[in-house]
């Protein structure tokens, strides 16, 4: 009984954040099955409070992944973005917000991700060009590449 309590312990991790040195207001924590499944996440306190509302967000490569809403201490609509970076149990997720433009840049990984100096996203020499421009607009925001195969999403 103890070995189990000690294993549950261990694969509960406490969420780190803190501030970019660009000004972005970081998260990173361990992704749960449940999580994975459900596309939400549960933010510590302080994040919650500074990110309240609606955020467009984005993945490595600045795939569009949706609007994402954090309301009370969970972060919602993460679906598209843990299926963009095939996120699974046990991945570190870091959500960056940049809060004056409303930007959620989500990475998903390995522990390196907890390393407070290093700003996740894609910078230009990671966009593709080849994709369309966004739906609403958004040249910046590049959208997944369509299959070739009009029945396959």
């Amino acid at each position: 009984m103890e070995a189990l309590q000690a294993k549950i312990s261990a694969d509960r991790s406490s969420p780190e954040y803190g501030w970019t040195t660009d000004g972005k207001l970081w998260c990173v924590t361990a992704l749960d099955r449940i999580s994975a499944h459900n596309g939400t996440m549960r933010l510590p306190s302080y994040v919650a409070e500074m990110t309240r509302g609606e955020w467009r967000a984005t993945v490595p490569g600045r795939l569009a992944a949706g609007p994402v809403t954090v309301d009370g201490t969970f972060a919602k609509g993460l679906q598209t973005a843990f299926s963009l970076t095939s996120a699974q149990n046990g991945d570190q997720v870091r959500l960056a917000f940049d809060v004056r433009a409303r930007m959620l840049d989500i990475s998903v990984g390995g522990f390196e991700l907890t390393d407070s100096h290093a700003v996740p996203g894609a910078y230009e020499d990671d966009i593709d060009e080849s994709n369309e421009e966004s739906e609403d607009g958004d040249e910046d925001l590049l959208q997944p590449p369509r299959s070739a195969d009009a029945s396959t999403p």
